[in-house]
């Protein structure tokens, strides 16, 4: 069993937290039946689940990675098998497979912009050239922004 805080989410109560929440909102993955968060990013994105294990209180450990099965790219991933942290989600309104049905959770509105931030590097993107900037998901998290 890997070691980490598995309360971390059970008060959103700090910038941190509220990052993270976003994050998991727009590119986390809860599997309800196995107690489990996954967050699988790029290879380019890796130092950005350096930053999550390092928020987790975790350890290198944490960090696989495997072979798209299409286009043979490196991607990485954490998994935090967690009850505590399945419940905390669950009940800030993170779904199962979500894609599309995302929820803003409450939280008190001084880390509302922390959240947005969270929201933004998960499922934000900036075109090539600068020429437009976008965000993807949920019509309520679109109109929360």
């Amino acid at each position: 069993m890997k070691n980490y805080n598995r309360h971390i989410f059970d008060i959103i109560d700090t910038a941190e937290k509220a990052y993270w929440l976003g994050f998991i909102v727009a590119d986390g993955y809860l599997n309800t039946n196995k107690n489990m968060l996954r967050i699988k990013l790029g290879n380019v994105d890796k130092e950005q689940l350096i930053k999550f294990i390092d928020f987790l209180g975790g350890d290198e450990t944490m960090l696989k990675s495997e072979k798209h099965n299409i286009t043979g790219n490196t991607q990485w991933y954490v998994s935090c098998y967690s009850k505590e942290i399945k419940d905390a989600l669950v009940d800030l309104t993170v779904e199962q497979g979500k894609s599309g049905h995302e929820h803003v959770p409450s939280i008190p509105q001084h880390l509302y912009r922390d959240f947005i931030r969270g929201l933004w590097d998960g499922d934000g993107f900036i075109r090539e050239n600068l020429t437009g900037i976008g965000l993807v998901g949920s019509y309520e998290c679109l109109s929360f922004v």
